[in-house]
């Protein structure tokens, strides 16, 4: 963790009477202060029970994710609750009706027989229908969900048009030493999750006041929660590139960055009475091995008629977890190549270098007409079982 305190000067040189003697400077807005830190990602805290629901379950990190993205009209993730033997007969890979149970479109989605992970089949909501519903799945599972198994909780914190809430972010150590950072405001999330790696969590905030406290330090033994497992096949591990496993992704990095913009008041603490975020965006970027067997367009590769076209290439979607409270799932339903894909070494293979960025996505079906209500059509989740 890294604090970077911020204080406006101003630097008026005035007449001192000795030599090389400079003015004092005058101290304004504390406004402007950073903070950033970095964490593995974590699924539900140890000893957690799959078969209560997930609610309080989950890591401090994806509530701050939640808020960061705005999620639903709360900052809070969307859940589901266990359902034992809700999966009906006649379920396939993308299709699996219920026998009770309430579902969501756009929601994380987790079934297994006895939540040991055996056959765990994941996925994401694509829609329902009917009463109790048939869920269709965005991408097909790995395991076909049977009859009898049971579906399990699931959080999902998604990127809407809610404005996320300021925080205040205390940074202590040991007795007598504590800072109380006010005015939070994410501005920046990255999760680094390249094959073989624990997918690792960034988050950086911008503040508009601090105080040092006395009062409030001491050392605290953190919650124990599951760590996510790390990106092997092993480990339930699984990355779909438009609906398709695909093999040779290195170095894949999300980037979520928001714009944000101050509003200025005489009347306020610092001089600044609200923060607004103006603009969301989040961009994929990684390396692909170049393939013999491409279909080339005009001389260009795939990607590069991605780009030329602005056609989106489907979702991408990254799976991690052989059981309940220990699976992570990260979520991009439509993305482009936004930028010219670069070639690159990548241990002796020829890769090209690519940028992908969210487009506007609306095929989910809703359940809902309040916006933001609920996870469907977002255009980035990440979800928690």
């Amino acid at each position: 963790m890294s604090v970077d305190l911020a204080r406006e000067n101003q630097a008026i040189q005035l007449l001192e009477g000795v030599a090389g003697a400079n003015s004092a400077p005058l101290a304004g807005s504390k406004h402007g202060g950073k903070v950033k830190f970095k964490v593995p990602l974590r699924g539900c805290k140890v000893a957690y029970d799959p078969t209560s629901t997930i609610v309080g379950n989950t890591p401090p990190e994806f509530a701050l994710m939640a808020i960061a993205l705005g999620s639903g009209v709360a900052n809070a993730p969307f859940t589901s609750a266990y359902v034992a033997a809700a999966c009906d007969t006649g379920a396939t890979y993308t299709s699996v009706p219920t026998t009770a149970g309430t579902f969501v479109p756009g929601q994380f989605f987790v079934s297994d027989s006895d939540g040991l992970g055996g056959n765990l089949a994941t996925g994401w909501v694509k829609s329902k229908s009917g009463t109790p519903a048939t869920l269709v799945l965005h991408d097909a599972t790995m395991y076909r969900p049977a009859s009898g198994d049971n579906i399990y909780p699931t959080a999902t914190a998604c990127l809407t048009t809610t404005q996320p809430s300021p925080l205040t972010i205390r940074y202590v150590g040991t007795s007598g030493l504590g800072y109380v950072l006010v005015g939070c405001v994410c501005e920046s999330a990255t999760i680094s999750a390249g094959a073989r790696q624990v997918p690792v969590l960034e988050l950086s905030y911008t503040f508009t006041s601090h105080t040092r406290d006395a009062t409030i330090g001491g050392m605290q033994v953190p919650v124990g929660y599951e760590r996510v497992a790390p990106s092997i096949s092993s480990k339930g591990s699984r990355l779909l590139v438009a609906g398709a496993v695909k093999d040779g992704v290195a170095d894949l990095k999300i980037d979520y960055k928001a714009t944000l913009a101050f509003v200025d008041s005489h009347n306020a603490l610092q001089g600044v009475s609200e923060c607004v975020v103006t603009s969301k965006t989040v961009k994929i970027t990684c390396s692909i091995p170049i393939d013999s067997l491409d279909t080339l367009t005009n001389g260009s590769s795939p990607y590069e008629t991605s780009l030329e076209t602005g056609a989106t290439i489907g979702g991408i979607c990254l799976t991690t977890g052989t059981m309940p409270g220990k699976i992570c799932s990260i979520f991009a339903p439509a993305v482009r190549v936004s930028a010219q894909p670069k070639l690159t070494d990548k241990g002796g293979f020829l890769c090209e270098q690519l940028e992908f960025e969210a487009a506007a996505y609306t095929s989910d079906g809703t359940s809902t007409t309040t916006v933001d209500a609920s996870p469907a059509d977002t255009v980035f989740r990440v979800a928690l079982a």
